[in-house]
């Protein structure tokens, strides 16, 4: 059995990981879950990679100009038969919830100044960890 190798490239929130199999790498790809953007990537001549879904769904990649290219979104998709592909490239990108036309910027981060870093702990902050253990009072609901 081959070692399994992973390698993880992160651009915003689109994430591409790659698993090493007897067949060749193959990649699992999705983006944030209120993204849905174009990836593409360079191919050699013969190549003819697909898409699998959830439902084992298989799906040709298109290819134009020696480059092929497919939609990712929230949900991962397996990215088969590509090779090795060096980088992705991200192209149009499309957001379930935009702001609607009535929204302002209250905050200009570029003008904020210098982030104030505070140390010390805020016991509100911590009980609202998941991760950490808290002990509940009897009474206290979460």
């Amino acid at each position: 059995m081959k070692k399994r190798r992973t390698k993880s490239v992160e651009s915003f929130n689109v994430y591409a990981v790659r698993f090493e199999k007897e067949q060749g790498p193959v990649y699992a790809v999705w983006a944030g879950p209120q993204r849905q953007c174009r990836i593409s990537f360079p191919v050699k001549s013969k190549t003819r990679p697909y898409l699998v879904d959830s439902q084992c769904n298989e799906v040709p990649v298109q290819i134009e100009n020696s480059r092929a290219n497919f939609k990712a979104g929230a949900s991962p998709v397996w990215l088969i038969g590509a090779g090795e592909i060096n980088y992705f490239s991200l192209e149009e990108t499309s957001f379930n919830s935009l702001p609607g036309k009535e929204a302002k910027v209250l905050v200009d981060g570029e003008k904020i100044g210098q982030w104030l870093v505070d140390s010390q702990p805020y016991p509100e902050m911590e009980a609202m960890n998941k991760n950490r253990p808290v002990r509940i009072l009897p009474g206290f609901q979460v």
